[in-house]
């Protein structure tokens, strides 16, 4: 699997889009993968889904493989998710995307896959959390909170604009930061400072506890960054920051996330955050880094 937060989805000032930079976001992932979450995806619906259908081509032609590309719930206007896949390897076998119906707000952008090989099931939500509001993103993750108990494993991935408690995640110096960044992504404490904002994530994944030294409750669902440490990744690969703004006065955060509803699915050693390599803001990277890593679900099959 592969996340990328595509900066603007590559759109131009001249209504074209800036696809090599797309390209070169995932010249160094480690495995081709089978399935990719992409975020930003701005007016890739436009014109008969131009951008949609151009942005798969170019990356099916980057990694030699037939991806096929849907876009996902539009939320926020023209900038929803994209979804790829290898339909060699995976069959998409229900999709609530905006035609998918009925239309109940905690199934949308849901994502159902069957593994060919094997015949396992799993499900995908594609996420882009409001980056406004701490209180949005909670109702956000209180929408799909159910799928931490679901029938199927499934994998949370997207933007959540928002990071998680424990020691290992890097905070950022809000003192650092403007005030209309301070007000969207930290909370200010009783005694005065200034925190990150954690409870949207939290709730997913449990909030950590000094005192038991782990997660407390929770909806069911375990950071791919927490799974990864936990199973060999070095501490400083596997919380490695999923932004890179060169003005992100107080330094970049995780707040891209794979989440999982399964504790042993991730594969040991293949959870990656990569940075630009030679590149830099002038090159039109994105904001964010590009995350993968393999995912082995039990079952159910059919």
């Amino acid at each position: 699997m592969a996340l990328f937060n595509f900066e603007g989805g590559g759109l131009q000032p001249d209504g074209t889009f800036a696809l090599d930079k797309l390209c070169r976001a995932f010249e160094h992932v480690h495995r081709v993968p089978a399935l990719v979450a992409l975020c930003e995806a701005k007016e890739w619906g436009r014109d008969g889904n131009r951008g949609l259908l151009s942005a798969t081509a170019a990356l099916g032609r980057q990694l030699d493989r037939p991806y096929v590309g849907h876009l996902g719930w539009r939320e926020r206007g023209p900038i929803e998710p994209a979804l790829l896949y290898d339909p060699t390897v995976l069959d998409l076998t229900s999709w609530y995307n905006d035609n998918g119906y009925p239309t109940h707000d905690d199934k949308r952008g849901l994502a159902e896959f069957r593994v060919r090989a094997t015949g396992v099931q799993f499900g995908v939500l594609v996420e882009h959390w409001d980056p406004r509001s701490g209180a949005s993103r909670l109702r956000q993750a209180e929408r799909i909170d159910r799928y931490g108990r679901h029938r199927l494993p499934v994998l949370v991935m997207g933007d959540l604009n928002s990071t998680a408690s424990g020691p290992s995640y890097p905070r950022r110096d809000w003192d650092l930061a403007g005030y209309r960044a301070r007000h969207q992504k930290a909370r200010r404490r009783e005694d005065g400072i200034w925190v990150d904002q954690t409870e949207a994530v939290d709730h997913l994944i449990g909030a950590w506890s000094e005192e038991h030294g782990e997660r407390v409750d929770g909806c069911g669902f375990h950071a791919a960054s927490d799974l990864a440490w936990l199973t060999g990744t070095p501490n400083h690969q596997a919380y490695r920051p999923t932004t890179n703004r060169e003005d992100a006065a107080g330094g970049n955060q995780i707040i891209d996330f794979i989440l999982t509803t399964d504790p042993d699915s991730l594969v040991p050693m293949t959870y990656q955050v990569h940075p630009p390599s030679g590149l830099d803001r002038a090159d039109g990277w994105s904001d964010h880094n590009l995350i993968e890593g393999s995912f082995a679900f039990q079952g159910p099959l059919r």
